[in-house]
């Protein structure tokens, strides 16, 4: 599994569970193998996740809208040293888990979610596998 962590900055009406779930399901729903579903979590009071599979391969898209986000956005100033600041609010960040890909079959798909993530206004990704932030549209 490799995990990417996306944090999305603006005003509270620029972004939302629905609107992240909305925005993947509208880029990727070009694939005409793509099958969208929402995996309820079962501990918890944690809002569903968004499924996107081709087949025998899928990821998982959840969004964290509470104030643990900040705290991450701390763990990862720490662990980069990057320069995190922005003039916006940090509102959301939402998680794209990968599953397991051993011999390389799908990394188009992997390529088409970091192109996804290339195009967010006022975002900032971390690949966690890698320690690294990966992308800063702040």
């Amino acid at each position: 599994m490799h995990t990417l962590n996306t944090f999305l900055f603006g005003d509270p009406e620029d972004w939302s569970r629905e609107k992240v779930f909305d925005l993947v399901r509208d880029y990727f729903s070009k694939d005409a193998d793509v099958e969208f579903s929402e995996e309820e979590v079962p501990f918890g009071n944690i809002p569903p996740k968004l499924r996107v599979g081709f087949g025998d391969y899928f990821f998982k898209v959840s969004v964290i809208e509470d104030k643990t986000i900040n705290e991450s956005i701390s763990h990862i100033k720490e662990i980069t040293g990057e320069n995190i600041e922005s003039q916006k609010e940090l509102l959301c960040e939402f998680r794209t888990t990968f599953s397991n890909d051993k011999d390389s079959d799908f990394d188009h798909i992997a390529i088409s979610m970091y192109q996804f993530l290339e195009n967010l206004p006022f975002s900032l990704v971390y690949d966690d596998s890698h320690k690294k932030v990966i992308l800063k549209n702040i």
